[in-house]
């Protein structure tokens, strides 16, 4: 029984603790769904109306009082019909038609006093233009108010003093004077010129002994196909040299004339400078002492024609020295000319030929070499362990091994006896 009524307690206080946990659920509910009570807004105040203010009253504004200007004085020389007015001419001055001014004119000049509208309504006022009348007649000139300054202005009026003009008095003529018949004089002969004295020859000019330029060496140089053939180029040096018995100035110049079928390529020369042109070669600028040597090495490219064939090609037609040895006498000597004949290493002889180029030798091919004879073979043993590997030859290898097969066989009946 005491079992039964503890626990109906206990339900009981759960029920009661159950209910009052719904009604505190309920009760926040509904104050949630309520929410805050509002609070009126406050009372607007109700604008007073301000007064406008009051409007001013205008004061009239008085009008300006017209300032009086000071006179402009005007004076100068004053002219009528072209001479000084007579005095007591009247000169008026007058501001847009309104007279402001007078004053008569005094040993040709005049000083007057132009009013301002301040003193006179319609007179100067700054910037109007002023004009003038001299005895009623309008000067030329005319000038502006500017008050309180003195104007120099000299006036003119009317037509200038035409001038009378004065009659030019006509030249009587001038009488021609009679001429005077002048004797001829006689004539008198003229001297005899004494007879001319002849002038004597000059005396000859020594001429130097010299041999001129010398060309002892030509040579094909390896340009080209030494066997001359038309149109075919090949190339050409020449070793010149020039040599004196005595001291001469070669400031004039050696000329090589070229060969139609000839062409400089250069030159060289051990003394002076050299010049190459179309057809010739020129060398000087240079002295050479008595027995002194100085040369010369020219470059040529040779093309012969096909009207050469048959014949040698000419690389020089003619040469000249000129110069002057240092005692006065003249250097002129002419050269021979130069052909491929006399050119070593030519074929042919230096002749123009139509054969064609002879052909190379043909190359020599080397016998093939023979084969090398094999190299015995080397047989190895099998590779045990990781030493070295050793070749040995196949013969003692195979000893090797039937010494092997022996020891094997021979320690096998060993054990078969003893068992």
């Amino acid at each position: 029984m005491r079992r039964r009524a503890g626990a109906l307690a206990c339900v009981t206080f759960a029920l009661l603790l159950a209910l009052i946990v719904a009604g505190v659920s309920a009760s926040a509910a509904t104050a949630q769904q309520a929410g805050p009570t509002p609070t009126p807004p406050p009372p607007t105040p109700t604008p007073t109306p301000t007064p406008p203010p009051p409007t001013p009253t205008p004061t009239p504004t008085p009008p300006p009082t017209p300032v009086a200007l000071e006179p402009m004085l005007v004076l100068g020389s004053v002219t009528l019909n072209g001479r000084p007015a007579p005095d007591g001419t009247e000169v008026l001055a007058f501001v847009l038609g309104t007279l402001c001014g007078r004053a008569p004119a005094v040993g040709g000049r005049y000083s007057m006093g132009v009013l301002s509208a301040g003193t006179t309504p319609g007179c100067g006022v700054l910037g109007a233009p002023v004009t003038f009348t001299v005895g009623g007649i309008p000067a030329d000139q005319t000038t502006i108010f500017r008050p309180g300054v003195t104007v120099t202005l000299n006036l003119t009026a009317g037509q200038p003093a035409t001038a009378t003009p004065t009659p030019t008095p006509t030249p009587s003529p001038t009488p021609t004077p009679t001429p005077t018949p002048t004797p001829s004089p006689t004539p008198t002969p003229p001297p005899t010129p004494p007879p001319p004295t002849p002038t004597p020859p000059p005396p000859p000019i020594p001429v130097a002994v010299t041999e001129g330029v010398q060309c002892p060496d030509a040579a094909y140089d390896g340009r080209g196909d030494p066997l001359p053939r038309p149109g075919q180029t090949f190339g050409v040096v020449v070793n010149c040299r020039l040599t004196t018995t005595e001291a001469t100035d070669f400031g004039a110049t050696v000329v090589f004339n070229l060969g139609a079928e000839a062409r400089a390529v250069s030159a060289t020369a051990s003394h002076g400078t050299t010049t190459v042109t179309g057809t010739q070669v020129r060398w000087g600028g240079f002295v050479l002492d008595a027995g002194e040597t100085a040369t010369i090495t020219i470059v040529l490219d040779v093309t012969p024609s096909s009207g050469s064939v048959g014949r040698p090609v000419v690389l020089f037609t003619s040469t000249s020295t000129t110069g002057r040895t240092l005692g006065g006498g003249i250097v002129d000597v002419a050269g021979p000319a130069l052909d491929t004949t006399q050119v070593r290493g030519l074929l042919n002889g230096g002749i123009v030929t139509t054969a064609a180029p002879t052909p190379a030798p043909p190359a020599v091919t080397p016998a093939p070499a023979r084969p090398a004879a094999p190299a015995p073979a080397v047989v190895g043993l099998p590779r045990v362990g990781t030493g070295p590997a050793l070749a040995l030859p196949g013969s003692l290898s195979g000893a090797i091994l039937v010494a092997l097969l022996v020891v094997v066989s021979g320690v096998a009946v060993l054990r078969l006896r003893r068992r």
